[in-house]
């Protein structure tokens, strides 16, 4: 099921039986089997997750984030990639960020805030 509210860029990759609810926005990402990608959530450009992940709603996914397979995110979770911000402002680049990478079966609680690691 995929919610007429959301927004999926035509260079997204989507996998089978994925669930995309209300006001989501996907844009140069990829996607993998049986997830569930929940309302106002944000995944941009060179993301990967994996299969059967769960994100709920309101989070926000960045850049260079990679989400292994069986994870779970609850609601409210944003990714960081730039430890410096705002690099990409000062000096007209991305070089400075780094990638998170979140393990196979992960489980982040809801309003956390994930640095790169």
């Amino acid at each position: 099921m995929i919610a007429d509210t959301a927004i999926i860029k035509d260079d997204v990759k989507l996998g089978e039986g994925t669930n995309i609810w209300h006001h989501a926005n996907l844009y140069g990402c990829q996607i993998g089997n049986n997830c569930s990608i929940g309302s106002y959530v944000e995944i941009q450009d060179k993301v990967k997750v994996g299969h059967n992940v769960n994100i709920n709603s309101h989070s926000f996914i960045c850049s260079l984030v990679e989400i292994d397979d069986d994870a779970w995110l609850g609601h409210h979770v944003v990714t960081i990639n730039d430890v410096n911000p705002p690099s990409k402002k000062r000096i007209g680049s991305t070089e400075q960020w780094k990638p998170t990478y979140i393990g196979k079966g992960a489980v982040i609680g809801s309003n956390a805030t994930l640095f790169p690691v």
